[in-house]
């Protein structure tokens, strides 16, 4: 398995319009310092629950996944050890300790796993995280081309800034439309993300020029 490409420049660019320059380097993990173990600290610790909006920018694997994992989950590191595997499980996410205003998942192969009936991979790591505390969980089914996945978020969290209570369904809308209008019109480039609301409540962009309303996830 490949690791992201350019993971943690996207998430410094993205949560730059959200955090000072300083915070952004005090509350970024990666490397060797964004293992399981790592995460598991945070939240015990209470750090996590700090957090307002926590940005993963990962490899996902699922059950039907030709790497044969046996439970949905983060790959946090490609190599384990002798406290973790580098893996972050729904089992895993369900202890967390977060309160996460919005939980971001930007990945490649999150929501593209071959489950029989569906997308039941991404709703389940969507579910884990609200279980945990996040009030909205932001994920891609696919890795968009090029920069576009790092471009969107970045546009959803400028929006974001602007606000005292921000409204992600309509910040993501308008990205997406702010996309199409710079010539990134085809909708892989903008299409991939589903917004899962409390409530079970989802959002997808799946409308040619705009995203469909919210529908109620099953």
């Amino acid at each position: 398995m490949v690791p992201v490409p350019d993971s943690e420049s996207e998430v410094e660019a993205v949560f730059g319009q959200a955090l000072s320059e300083a915070a952004v380097a005090q509350n970024l993990w990666s490397g060797e310092r964004a293992a399981e173990t790592a995460v598991a600290s945070l939240s015990l610790s209470g750090e996590l629950a700090g957090a307002r909006y926590l940005y993963f920018s990962a490899n996902g694997l699922f059950p039907c996944s030709p790497w044969g994992s046996s439970e949905a989950c983060l790959v946090l590191s490609l190599f384990g050890d002798s406290e973790n595997d580098g893996l972050l499980h729904i089992r895993e996410i369900f202890n967390l300790r977060i309160t996460a205003e919005l939980v971001v998942l930007s990945a490649c192969r999150i929501g593209s796993a071959p489950y029989p009936e569906g997308n039941e991979g991404i709703t389940d790591m969507a579910r884990a995280f609200q279980f945990a505390g996040a009030r909205q969980v932001l994920a891609s089914l696919w890795r968009a081309p090029g920069p576009a996945n790092s471009e969107l978020m970045t546009r959803v969290f400028r929006l974001a800034k602007k606000q005292a209570n921000p409204d992600f369904s309509d910040f993501l809308d308008k990205a997406c439309t702010e996309m199409i209008e710079s010539g990134l019109d085809h909708p892989r480039f903008w299409a991939g993300f589903t917004l899962f609301t409390e409530g079970s409540e989802f959002v997808t962009s799946q409308k040619e020029g705009a995203r469909t309303p919210s529908r109620n996830a099953k």
